[in-house]
């Protein structure tokens, strides 16, 4: 992700550590899920990296005909008059959910995080004539995605950031399905719920807590962070990760785990988490286990 002028990004809900002394703090107001999404018309015959591209966007609450979504990697970025505004995206099956978390000083408001309506109300997508279709959670059209341009230059980023990403091998395998040994039983959306330690113990009390409502927040015993997650239609994990610190630390890695993991199952009671490569990412075990 780039991070050109990082002094003009506002960050939300900073994670601000000092020291080791508030192991936990992660930021407060992670967004809410919506409900629950199923595409009447699951988009069969296309894989999540289809997504992959700088759209111009149509059709939208609060927009005009000069915003643009690009989706790379594993960043989301929105282009619109204020400037940009950036954070982390995850799709499979017909669902979809984009975090944005950072913004450029020119996008902020009174309140600070500038409002993105047509984007913290889409949890859908279906494939269109010229591109994509992004929906709320009745099924509504919340955007309408074309490839149409690119935003013009801006005087904090450089060219490439307004360019089409480059679909290659390794972006690929970032986003491509993973499927759990044959020998462990996919993880269903409401057994995720909880807190959740390393099988291995390990000092500082690390660990992820995921919340019902569609977010989540983790802890390596220094550093935290947090993200949002669904369970897509065809069983895969979707994730984002937000930003965090970089402590030096005694812990374990358990944020990282869960914002790389596209596949989690279970190993008899163990939580097992995989990332798009297929490897695994981590272990876990309920805390109240």
């Amino acid at each position: 992700m780039r991070r050109a002028a990082a002094a003009l990004m506002v960050l939300i809900g900073s994670v601000a550590l000092a020291g080791c002394s508030a192991p936990h703090s992660v930021p407060e107001s992670a967004p809410s899920s919506p409900p629950a999404f199923v595409a009447e018309s699951t988009p069969d015959g296309f894989e999540r990296w289809d997504l992959v591209g700088l759209w111009r966007v149509s059709d939208a609450e609060g927009t005009d005909g000069d915003t643009w979504l690009y989706l790379g990697a594993d960043e989301a970025r929105v282009w619109s008059d204020c400037g940009f505004q950036f954070g982390g995206w995850s799709a499979g099956g017909g669902k979809v959910i984009v975090d944005i978390y950072m913004w450029h000083m020119g996008c902020s408001t009174k309140d600070g995080q500038p409002a993105i309506p047509w984007l913290s109300d889409t949890v859908g997508y279906e494939s269109a004539a010229e591109g994509w279709t992004l929906l709320s959670a009745t099924g509504e059209v919340t955007a309408r995605l074309r490839i149409d341009g690119v935003p013009p230059p801006h005087p904090d980023t450089n060219d490439d950031a307004r360019q089409q990403p480059v679909l290659d091998d390794d972006l690929r395998t970032l986003l491509r399905d993973v499927s759990p040994p044959d020998d462990m039983r996919t993880a269903a959306a409401d057994e995720l719920a909880g807190r959740w330690i390393p099988e291995a113990p390990a000092p500082r009390d690390p660990h992820v807590a995921i919340s019902a409502d569609g977010t989540w927040t983790a802890s390596d015993g220094c550093n935290g962070t947090r993200g949002r997650w669904a369970v897509a239609p065809d069983e895969s994990l979707l994730t984002t990760t937000g930003p965090t610190t970089l402590i030096g630390c005694e812990g374990s890695g358990e944020p990282g785990s869960f914002g790389q993991a596209r596949a989690a199952a279970f190993d008899g009671d163990v939580l097992v988490l995989f990332d798009g490569t297929g490897a695994v990412t981590g272990r876990l075990v309920r805390a109240d286990d």
